[in-house]
């Protein structure tokens, strides 16, 4: 009996550990409440500098201290100026982040969750999805990919869904349960001129770079997950 309720304690014992390393490496999308969306971590789009990002950065213990850098131009299929990136250490489940700035302020707060997030958590947060964007990777070498943007323009927040290695004659349903891989929040006054080319654009080579209406024609209106099901082969159509 007695080695019975000894066994039973280590069970208990081992499980609650198990569930604090669990709590403890949230996505940091979860982790930080200090303000409302498309605020993050008391950084706010619209308003936030890049000394006021890297003074922040430099104070959150999950962040690698050694990753953090800056960089000026060079920014694919995008008007803004300079960006901030860095990686997280193995304290969240996250792998790096990256905010985008135009003259001196915050224009998008990317995260990257590495799948660690899932939708459900997401629309927990954030509410229901305002939009949709689908768009397939359908690469010379039979790979494909699919990509799935919910978006929240009212709550300034977008997120991410992608997988690859689905065969042509795949349908793909977006579910409660799929995991995000990328989190964006952006400031109202990004949404056109920023966000659609940064996340809309970045996976459709055959689109132009310049004209973006051909993306912002492919946005839908969120009519719910049963209608939210995607034809690998006919999105390689379009």
């Amino acid at each position: 009996m007695k080695r019975k309720l000894i066994t039973i304690v280590l069970f208990i014992s081992v499980i609650a550990n198990v569930l604090a390393v669990f709590q403890s490496r949230r996505s940091a999308f979860l982790k930080y409440a200090s303000c409302p969306p498309p605020c993050w971590n008391s950084i706010y789009p619209g308003r936030s500098t890049q000394a006021e990002v890297m003074g922040r950065l430099s104070q959150l213990p999950e962040i690698d201290q050694g990753s953090v850098g800056s960089k000026k131009g060079d920014i694919l299929f995008s008007p803004m100026d300079s960006y901030v990136y860095w990686a997280y250490t193995p304290k969240v489940s996250d792998i790096r982040g990256s905010i985008y700035l135009s003259e001196d302020r915050v224009a998008i707060i990317e995260l990257d969750t590495g799948g660690s997030l899932t939708l459900a958590e997401a629309v927990d947060k954030l509410g229901t999805p305002e939009q949709v964007y689908a768009q397939a990777g359908c690469g010379p070498d039979g790979n494909r990919s699919l990509t799935v943007y919910l978006l929240f323009p009212s709550r300034g927040a977008v997120v991410a869904y992608y997988k690859s290695s689905w065969a042509r004659n795949d349908r793909v349903n977006i579910w409660l349960g799929n995991s995000i891989t990328e989190v964006i929040y952006f400031a109202a006054s990004s949404y056109e001129k920023f966000v659609i080319p940064m996340t809309l654009m970045r996976f459709s080579s055959r689109l132009s770079t310049t004209d973006y209406s051909v993306a912002r024609d492919k946005l839908e209106a969120w009519r719910g997950f049963y209608f939210a099901s995607y034809s690998i082969e006919d999105l390689c159509q379009l």
